[in-house]
């Protein structure tokens, strides 16, 4: 450990405000290593008996430093704050959003009672070639209403590692640079920096779980009298599985608005100020600006499709959407000249009964089923209108005439483009405002640079698993997410989409494992090994072996 004394914070109060301050602050440098171009970076960070005002705060703050020159990169910081400056930063950062923010690894926000807590932080940025030879070091910032004084971060055999020069080839694959296997159960120093990943590839380690008031909101401090399961944390994170998917190569998309265009008796002119025209055609605007105002975009087609409800004779209303359709047509080419004219292509729907049983299927109407068996059974020119006007008397024609026919008069525009592959330095950016332009892969990638800890690590599994709700992987990573963060609840939802995919069995056990069903965990890992995944094994031995104690 790297203690912080009482006697150093002591003099720091005297010279800020009158603060109390933690009797201790404990780091323990557990790895540090590289694979690939990335430096890794591992501490076990522990605070004794914590105490904070309301506007008082402490930062820890990892450094990496060169080893000559004045160069440092600083890595997130562990944040532990009152709640009344905690309040008071998110309402700044919400009126004049600072860009330059650095978003924290964890932040813990303490009331006035004394608390312990202790927090795995594990960190992966770039390696770079100044860093080779340098140290990694901690700087501690004491925070109260109205200054900041910084303190710590000095050279010394217990707070610097050296990192090794690097090779015209960058960082050393899987080097290790200091370890402590023993701190954090590992066998080898290149174990805890990612997690158990399955053969698909590798993802990144787990995050330190977040907490509130000093303490994690899932796994709240126990003693051994405690008769409800309290999981280690620590375990639970070594024993779940993140997957990584194939790579698309192709990415293919589509996306779509309906526009319920108003015209004028008998016209099929486009006229953006009559009725709720400028609205609907607001939503056409905003589709064109997303499909064709990225770099990452190529724009294949535009699919423009005009249809017409059912009154009315057939060919009246083929005629009516194959004009209103191709009106739209050049309405989008004048509006858009830097388009390509070839890139629409023209549809028509001349009475769109499907959608109008879409709608009834949805509904709660009494004559639902009637109406359904005769747009079913009878067809458009078997008489098929006719007898929906007979029906019941003719009330439910005129309640589709009224409220269900008017929808289904429309153009649907329909952008089909194929995504470029998103540039590294882009990743994060789309994935939290155009998921839709990422693969997969590709999210999983910007997840890996996101703090560990932090709200948006766990959201960029989220965020992943709403846009592919039928992948398993998505699933099952967000599920890992969750467990790493000590929400069962959340996990056991994503779990529960992967079916009984032998991919997911490993988080199925983890979380049986963190709800404190030993029985099925053992169960889950074991089907897991006998399906052939690795880490479903290691599990299982670790829950036999705590069963035969």
């Amino acid at each position: 450990m790297l203690p912080f004394a009482a006697a150093t914070l002591c003099a720091m109060s005297a010279r800020a405000a009158k603060a109390p301050m933690p009797d201790v602050v404990a780091v323990r440098l557990d790895s540090v290593f590289t694979r690939g171009d990335s430096l890794y970076v591992g501490l076990h960070v522990e605070t004794h008996n914590m105490k904070l005002g309301g506007l008082q705060a402490l930062s820890l703050v990892p450094v990496i430093r060169a080893r000559e020159g004045n160069r440092k990169q600083y890595l997130p910081p562990v944040i532990y704050t009152g709640r009344k400056r905690a309040r008071m930063e998110r309402r700044a950062e919400a009126v004049a959003p600072s860009g330059e923010r650095t978003v924290p690894y964890a932040t813990y926000i303490f009331s006035r009672k004394k608390t312990t807590l202790a927090t795995e932080y594990r960190v992966r940025t770039l390696y770079e070639a100044w860093m080779g030879g340098g140290a990694v070091e901690v700087e501690l910032r004491w925070h109260d209403c109205c200054s900041e004084n910084t303190f710590g971060g000095q050279r010394s055999d217990a707070a610097a590692i050296p990192l090794p020069p690097a090779s015209k080839q960058g960082a050393p694959e899987g080097a290790a640079l200091a370890s402590n296997p023993a701190a954090n159960g590992a066998t080898q120093p290149g174990t805890t920096f990612p997690p158990a990943v399955a053969s698909q590839g590798n993802m990144p380690t787990a995050p330190a779980e977040q907490q509130s008031g000093g303490r994690p909101e899932q796994f709240p401090a126990t003693t051994a009298s405690t008769a409800q399961w309290v999981p280690d944390p620590a375990r639970v994170r070594s024993m779940v599985l993140f997957l990584a998917p194939t790579v698309e190569t192709v990415k293919l998309r589509s996306e779509s608005v309906s526009a319920h265009i108003d015209f004028k008796l008998n016209s099929w002119q486009i006229l953006p100020s009559l009725g709720r025209n400028a609205t609907e055609l607001t939503a056409v605007d905003g589709l064109v600006r997303r499909v064709a105002g990225d770099e990452l975009i190529r724009l294949n087609a535009i699919h423009i499709t005009g249809y017409a409800s059912p009154e009315g004779s057939w060919d009246s209303n083929d005629k009516l959407a194959r004009n209103r359709s191709m009106s739209f047509k050049s309405y989008m080419i004048e509006r858009y000249p830097s388009l390509p004219k070839n890139i629409f292509q023209v549809n028509s729907v001349a009475e769109d009964w499907d959608g109008l049983a879409r709608m009834l299927e949805a509904s709660d109407r009494e004559y639902r089923r009637q109406a359904l068996e005769i747009i079913g059974g009878v067809g458009i020119f078997g008489g098929r209108e006719k007898r929906l006007m007979l029906l019941q008397g003719g009330a439910p024609y005129r309640d589709m005439l009224e409220n269900m026919f008017p929808p289904l008069r429309r153009i649907e525009v329909r952008a089909e483009f194929t995504v470029l592959p998103a540039p590294e330095r882009r990743l994060r950016e789309l994935l939290f405002t155009r998921p839709d332009l990422l693969s997969l892969e590709e999210m999983f990638r910007a997840a890996a640079d996101i703090p560990l800890g932090t709200y948006e690590y766990r959201r960029a599994y989220e965020i992943a698993a709403s846009r592919y709700p039928d992948s398993v992987i998505a699933n099952n990573n967000a599920a890992a997410a969750a467990l790493t963060d000590g929400d069962t609840a959340s996990a056991r939802r994503y779990v529960e989409r992967t079916g009984y995919d032998p991919l997911a069995f490993v988080n199925r056990g983890a979380l049986a494992y963190a709800e404190g069903d030993m029985e099925a965990a053992a169960a889950w890992f074991r089907r897991a090994a006998e399906a052939g995944v690795v880490q479903g094994g290691r599990n299982l031995e670790y829950i036999e072996l705590e069963r035969g104690r």
